[in-house]
């Protein structure tokens, strides 16, 4: 069953534009909860070496307020993250409450994902 709410907020999200890797459970966990979101795809150079100097070059102005701008990050109003298991644990215990709370026994699937998620991040040998 989706619930899907209308009072939900605009949040800003990016990642490099190309690469699905950290951002791409983020992407997914913001169209699971059809959570209205911006995307904005920072573009690296041509393979093999993926030069990062525009974002290097721009990450201050992008994120001129925060003291570590990284990505992927995530702009909530007043509130930015750059970590993607940071961003995760924000979006689903704050910025979809209404996902767990007529479930609270289901809010430890949200820790499990989580774990899942590390888990294969840096265990990527039992993965087909």
């Amino acid at each position: 069953h989706y619930f899907i709410q209308s009072n939900l907020r605009m949040v800003e999200f990016s990642y490099w534009g190309e690469c699905r890797g950290y951002g791409h459970p983020i992407r997914l966990m913001l169209e699971y909860t059809a959570s209205p979101y911006t995307f904005t795809g920072e573009q690296c150079g041509p393979p093999p070496y993926y030069h990062k100097q525009e974002w290097l070059k721009n990450k201050y102005t992008t994120l001129p307020d925060y003291d570590f701008p990284n990505l992927p990050y995530l702009r909530d109003g007043e509130t930015t993250l750059t970590h993607h298991i940071a961003i995760m644990q924000y979006w689903l215990l704050g910025g979809v409450p209404w996902l767990w709370a007529p479930y609270p026994a289901y809010a430890g699937v949200h820790g499990l994902s989580l774990h899942l998620h590390w888990r294969a991040e840096r265990s990527p040998s039992h993965l087909p």
